[in-house]
């Protein structure tokens, strides 16, 4: 694994994902993939299983309930699905305001469909909608510009 060029990891169970992984060490490895500069990305689980805690319906049918051992890669906590399923917003928001989830600084949430690009390990992030067309940059082609993860904050 350490020699692909992209991890893409879709969606499904974030509990059972990382108990597999675990089981295997393919948690290691991911670690260790994402520390060489490895492109790790996911939807829904995927997303999940990378934050140090999230949001998930995999702990319990038809209940959402955070979840604090996700492999951490990314600090702080994620909430996909958050404009998607009418329930995962306020839940997330209660969770976050209680201190349930612990965001290093604030709690990520997915609200459209986009792609979050991490700088490395525990750097910043950019967030860039899928379709979107924005002000063109040297660095990045247009379609990449357009937007930024909405940071849900304390308070």
């Amino acid at each position: 694994m350490l020699g692909q060029d992209v991890i893409y990891v879709g969606g499904g169970s974030t509990a059972n994902l990382l108990a597999v992984w675990r089981t295997h060490g393919l948690d290691r490895i991911l670690r260790r993939a994402w520390e060489v500069g490895v492109v790790l990305c996911g939807i829904s689980a995927g997303m999940n299983c990378c934050f140090a805690q999230s949001l998930t319906d995999s702990l319990s049918a038809h209940q959402l309930s955070p979840l604090h051992d996700g492999l951490g890669l990314l600090p702080g906590s994620a909430c996909p699905h958050y404009d998607g399923e009418t329930r995962r917003r306020p839940i997330f928001q209660q969770l976050v305001g209680a201190h349930r989830v612990e965001p290093r600084e604030n709690g990520w949430v997915d609200e459209r469909p986009l792609a979050t690009r991490y700088l490395g390990p525990w750097r910043s992030a950019e967030a860039e909608p899928r379709g979107t067309r924005g002000q063109a940059s040297k660095a990045r082609p247009p379609e990449l510009n357009a937007g930024r993860p909405r940071p849900l904050r304390r308070g």
